[in-house]
């Protein structure tokens, strides 16, 4: 490619390659021949291939098995510093157990293996070692 003088109309010019990355003006212009940068051409702002993983499907975990009776292992009274005392030993199922229910059929095993424990102070101890004590403090 050829650049005319600029200032003088001179028909004086240098050639240039075609893509160099700096031009040339005559040398006729009053300035000194100079390179101009050219900036680089701009990157590709889409991937040529797709990279997104699409996410797995979502799989919950199984439920546990259902606690399953008895719950009640064995009922022993004995003395202790608080006074008379029931210990009541639970089964691995009821260590499992959940819920109102299995508390009710628990309460039930209770009962039927220690019949003094049917009280109402019972029941309420009973329960709150059934809801929350084994929260706090599981097996």
């Amino acid at each position: 490619m050829a650049a005319a003088g600029c200032a003088d109309n001179s028909t004086e010019s240098e050639n240039t390659a075609v893509g160099s990355t700096t031009t040339t003006v005559s040398s006729s212009s009053p300035s000194p021949s100079t390179p101009v940068p050219r900036a680089p051409a701009p990157a590709p702002t889409t991937p040529a291939t797709p990279t997104a993983v699409p996410p797995a499907p979502r799989v919950d975990p199984p439920a546990p098995p259902a606690a399953l009776p008895p719950f009640i292992a064995s009922t022993t009274w004995g003395d202790s510093e608080y006074g008379v005392t029931l210990r009541i030993t639970p089964t691995p199922s009821a260590r499992q157990a959940t819920g109102t229910t299995d508390a009710a059929q628990a309460w039930s095993e209770v009962v039927a293996s220690a019949p003094d424990a049917d009280t109402p102070g019972m029941w309420e101890q009973f329960d709150c070692h059934w809801t929350w004590a084994r929260i706090l403090e599981p097996d």
